[in-house]
């Protein structure tokens, strides 16, 4: 009897060969001898359908075959030799180590001397991932630090990202990242304790040799639940932009930040709470630099009227204008020979939801490119313009006609008084010369 109970660590050791298949079912006298000595080897005896072991973890002790399993749910699973928790499995454990040199190595830092951000790469099958930032002295967590984030809500598909501010300058501290897996997808070896991964990061000083962003350059436009940054003028010694937007009310609140590049100039957050105050942190980046942010404080408005009459006089009246009146340009410019159609050029989306009280107007400029004009714009307070009132209607239209003015009208026009602006200096010389 003695020798079956020296077996039993190898009969279970075996599982893995045997793909956990019931190789406990008291078929035979001995198998009914080895459970006689599953409390001698601090196992218990249950019906289970496989033992869980640490090749197979997610395997489910329910009904089945008779089997020795471990009896402490806190070390549920049979290593080969004894009954261990699930991270200390040598499968888990190469599985985390993976991951954690994945964050390792795909892990962005940049900081000023007040904020951090910190940006890595997604992990696959994730449910969720918790940044804080601790005290290297205490091993504390610092209060305001802590960022949670589900996976699903991410907006970024390859990045995960997140800011940390009003910290001191030039100080150290410990950035902690758990990631959680709880789908149904994640790797079974992973569900029951998150990844954990740590760095050392540390806030920059105040003698910053990044070029900061100058507060007069950026304008801001407000709706009721958006709130959009325009840059009147880019950088050009600097990189990207990182720009946060913190809600003022909650002092804890951490916001995933958006990084863009020099290139782009208007930068939108949407789906906002209505007649609330934000800050809009922007700083400039320089490689893995960042410069001091600078701050602004607007409050997204009560309700759109306002800026829904600004920008329908802008359409109708400016917008129209400036489309006609390049292409009378243009066509001056043809017969002078100092015009050609531009290299590359896309022709802007035909506009066709544009309420007005006559039909439109199909127009073709220079270019080939048709437009839809409204000839009679209908009043603001019209039931006709009412009709497509709608805070997403409206964002949506001005993001329309906002890029067919930045993408195609803004740079003819500047080419165009580029080549007037030399023309006009050849012929003043020319007749300076004939003086």
């Amino acid at each position: 009897m003695e020798k079956y109970g020296r077996a039993i660590p190898k009969i279970i050791g075996n599982i893995k060969n045997n793909k956990h298949t019931n190789i406990f079912c008291p078929q035979t006298s001995i198998f009914n001898s080895v459970f006689e000595h599953c409390e001698r080897r601090g196992l218990v005896k249950r019906d289970c359908g496989c033992v869980p072991s640490c090749d197979d973890p997610s395997c489910v002790c329910n009904e089945g075959q008779p089997a020795c399993v471990c009896p402490d749910p806190l070390a549920p699973i049979w290593n080969g030799e004894r009954c261990v928790k699930l991270e200390q499995c040598d499968s888990a454990n190469n599985v985390r180590e993976k991951i954690k040199q994945q964050l390792e190595e795909s892990i962005v830092v940049t900081s000023s001397p007040s904020t951090l951000n910190l940006r890595f790469n997604r992990v696959p099958n994730a449910s969720r991932y918790v940044i804080k930032l601790l005290n290297p002295s205490t091993n504390e967590v610092i209060k305001g630090t802590t960022a949670t984030f589900d996976d699903a809500e991410l907006q970024d598909r390859n990045n995960v990202a997140v800011t940390v501010g009003n910290l001191e300058s030039e100080t150290q501290y410990i950035s902690n990242v758990d990631v959680f897996f709880e789908t149904a997808t994640a790797d079974s070896v992973l569900r029951n304790t998150p990844v954990s991964f740590q760095r050392m990061v540390s806030t920059s000083s105040m003698d910053n040799s990044i070029t900061e962003v100058d507060r007069n350059n950026l304008t801001v436009e407000k709706l009721s639940n958006t709130l959009c940054l325009v840059f009147n003028k880019m950088i050009a010694s600097v990189d990207a932009y990182k720009i946060t937007l913190n809600e003022v009310s909650d002092a804890d609140f951490i916001v995933q930040p958006q990084r863009v590049p020099i290139t782009d100039q208007r930068i939108c957050f949407y789906s906002l709470k209505t007649a609330t105050e934000y800050e809009i942190s922007v700083a400039s980046i320089s490689d893995n630099l960042q410069s001091a942010p600078v701050s602004i404080r607007v409050k997204t408005l009560e309700e759109d009227r306002d800026w829904m009459e600004k920008w329908y006089k802008w359409r109708y009246f400016s917008f129209n204008q400036w489309s006609k009146m390049f292409d009378s340009y243009a066509r001056v410019a043809r017969k002078k020979n100092f015009w050609t159609r531009p290299r590359n050029l896309t022709c802007p989306a035909l506009r066709e939801n544009i309420p007005c009280k006559s039909n439109l107007v199909t127009w073709k400029d220079l270019n080939g490119c048709t437009f839809n004009l409204c000839d009679q714009a209908p009043e603001f307070d019209s039931r006709a313009f009412d009709e497509m009132a709608t805070t997403d209607s409206f964002t949506s239209d001005w993001e329309a006609d906002f890029r067919i003015y930045k993408d195609y009208l803004y740079p003819q026009w500047t080419a165009l008084l580029s080549a007037y602006a030399s023309l006009l200096s050849s012929e003043v010389q020319s007749d300076n010369r004939l003086r």
